[in-house]
């Protein structure tokens, strides 16, 4: 699952800047939203349809009811800038998460825009930046499992915050789209998310496994 802007994949973390196609790249079809569209940029959602099976990537949980919260944490993962001086560029080599706090839809300004298909997360200083569009936005529910629960739309920008696609928000289009064949699950219930003390390191772990544009669905 990515944004619909971004469709090209390569599934090997070893060798993330891949440029077009090469020949042990996986066969793909990008399933876009029928209500997307470039001049608008909203319902930013596709799906990639995995031709060949992938047999050593485990399938990410989609947040079906996840609802931002404030004093909520998300971890972000991508390839994306680290440098926070939008006029310089510092891209790893190696696939980065960072813990970054996840603003309540009171506070997401953008939600009455994108009739609250949106998620705002992030700060200044701590955030998705270019590169990273199309990735994951996971968070951890009380009962310790997992959850994908944003698309990483919008780049960094003169915002605190940066906006991504809601995956609960798009469930059922994910499901029809799919023939049903990836569902997503309820996160349970929640207790009041508690205020974190002091900031959190800035990508510092590596993830092994999982990021082939945020989802592989291989069907």
């Amino acid at each position: 699952m990515t944004i619909a802007r971004k469709f090209k994949i390569d599934i090997r973390p070893e060798d993330p800047m891949v440029e077009g196609w090469k020949p042990d790249a996986v066969a793909v079809q990008a399933i876009y939203h029928r209500d997307w569209s470039w001049a608008s940029h909203f319902d930013d959602i596709a799906i990639i349809k995995v031709l060949e099976d992938i047999t050593y990537i485990e399938p990410v949980l989609l947040a079906k009811d996840y609802v931002a919260r404030k004093n909520d944490t998300g971890i972000n993962v991508g390839y994306g800038d680290m440098d926070p001086d939008i006029t310089k560029s510092d891209d790893p080599e190696t696939l980065m998460e960072i813990n970054i706090p996840i603003l309540s839809k009171q506070e997401c300004k953008f939600s009455g825009k994108y009739k609250l298909d949106v998620i705002c997360a992030g700060t200044k200083t701590k955030r998705s930046d270019h590169g990273d569009s199309g990735g994951p936005l996971f968070f951890t529910s009380d009962n310790g499992k997992q959850y994908q629960v944003g698309i990483t739309h919008a780049a960094a920008n003169a915002d605190d915050f940066v906006t991504y696609m809601s995956v609960s928000a798009f469930c059922p289009w994910i499901e029809e789209v799919t023939n049903n064949e990836v569902h997503c699950v309820e996160m349970g219930r929640r207790n009041e998310p508690q205020a974190q003390n002091g900031a959190m390191s800035k990508n510092v772990i590596i993830i092994l496994f999982v990021y082939v544009f945020n989802i592989v669905l291989a069907f």
